[in-house]
């Protein structure tokens, strides 16, 4: 059995505990005693007095959460490079532990055998030799092929020491995905210029990638976005909302609906929270984005207690792409496919949590509006082919006819 300690910037909160066949997490006396004490997730709040489960034949989900995902480009690498087996998820968090997203750290402790509660845990930190080298040392989450990196857009580099100094993600299109980079630069403007909360973007060259990046596919260009769980005082504590509902990332499309997750939001977030839900869903239909399952939803902890709405991310128009799905990551009342979203399934998500329909209506036309009024292909930098297929999707959509969006 392995064991990690599991801390909160310098703050030890808890041990992981477990092998191939299951895990189970324990809070220390001291973190649930402190006054001033940080919040790991909101699964965890939900279950500080409570025995924690065990996960049987299950890495712990919240944990998995965030590591990169099984099958993608990225794990396939870290593994490779650490020598581990993919299936490895305590390797893995060992290995990544001073590199995770948000402000979590793992560190391998002593085991001192099978432990049945909180009370006794290792204090003993096992030092692994090179842990923060430069390369493949940083977890991030999602399938596609992504580099933390330090430095500015027009010099990145690898973190020299350890990762708190990356500010940037780096993201590479996948083979016959060519024009995704410009594509999500692109709508990510957009919704800038419609007011939404969306972090500073571009497009790099491939001449302009760190030479210590090694191997990559071949590929014309990359998609930079900054990091928001990073800061120039530290890290910012994140969780996505697989790790809300504590969720294996496999489940991320099918373990909700969005009323399920209004609900998480309305609980969480209250009313105005819920609002800008409904605000990012009219965004999500409008730029014809059906991959916006729960890992690209999160939360934010500024403080470190307090959760709000992280900035916006992922937000890419899968209508442009031939072959892709049209249908929603997560379904709208009865709507489960982009072209069948009405004006009435935002309003009913709305009157499902108590919110009037009057105030989902508000939000929703406000949204719209602002949306249609930001389209300007050539200032977004929306690739034209991208922008000319948006055009005859909007006509094909209730909720985006109501405003004439498809005269854009």
């Amino acid at each position: 059995m392995r064991a990690v300690r599991i801390s909160l910037g310098p703050r030890a909160v808890g041990e992981l505990r477990g092998d191939r066949d299951a895990s189970r997490f324990h809070f220390r006396p001291d973190y649930l005693d402190a006054p001033d004490r940080a919040v790991l997730g909101q699964w965890f709040e939900d279950r500080l007095t409570s025995r924690i489960r065990r996960f049987r034949r299950h890495f712990h989900p919240w944990f998995d959460n965030a590591l990169p995902e099984r099958g993608g480009a990225l794990r396939a690498r870290l593994t490779r490079a650490s020598g581990l087996s993919e299936d490895d998820d305590f390797g893995l968090l060992m290995r990544l532990g001073e590199n995770l997203p948000g402000n979590v750290y793992a560190h391998q402790v002593a085991n001192t055998g099978p432990q049945s509660d909180s009370s006794a845990m290792g204090d003993e930190v096992i030092d692994e030799p090179d842990r923060v080298s430069r390369g493949l040392r940083v977890s991030l989450g999602g399938i596609q092929l992504k580099f933390a990196l330090s430095g500015q857009p027009d010099r990145l580099t690898l973190p020299i020491v350890r990762e708190d100094d990356s500010r940037w993600i780096l993201k590479l299109p996948g083979r016959g995905f060519e024009d995704l980079v410009a594509t999500e630069f692109g709508v990510m403007n957009w919704c800038r210029a419609a007011g939404f909360h969306v972090p500073e973007t571009h497009v790099i060259p491939r001449d302009a990638f760190p030479d210590e990046l090694g191997d990559l596919p071949e590929v014309s260009s990359g998609f930079l976005i900054e990091r928001f769980d990073r800061s120039d005082v530290g890290r910012i504590h994140q969780e996505d909302f697989a790790q809300v509902l504590c969720v294996h990332p496999e489940s991320k499309y099918k373990a909700t609906d969005a009323l399920g997750l209004g609900r998480f939001v309305l609980a969480i977030l209250g009313s105005q929270g819920f609002e800008e839900y409904l605000r990012r869903l009219v965004a999500v239909v409008a730029t014809g984005n059906a991959d916006a399952h729960l890992k690209n939803w999160s939360l934010l902890y500024p403080d470190g207690v307090e959760p709000e709405w992280s900035p916006m991310y992922d937000q890419v128009s899968t209508v442009a792409f031939k072959g892709l799905e049209t249908r929603l990551a997560m379904r709208i009342g009865n709507a489960r496919y982009l072209r069948q979203v009405e004006m009435s399934h935002l309003c009913w998500l709305a009157e499902q949590v108590g919110l009037s329909r009057a105030t989902a209506e508000s939000a929703v036309d406000t949204t719209i509006i602002r949306l249609r009024d930001a389209f300007r292909p050539e200032a977004i930098g929306m690739p034209s082919r991208v922008a000319e297929v948006l055009r005859g999707y909007w006509k094909e959509v209730p909720l985006l006819r109501r405003h004439g969006l498809d005269a854009g």
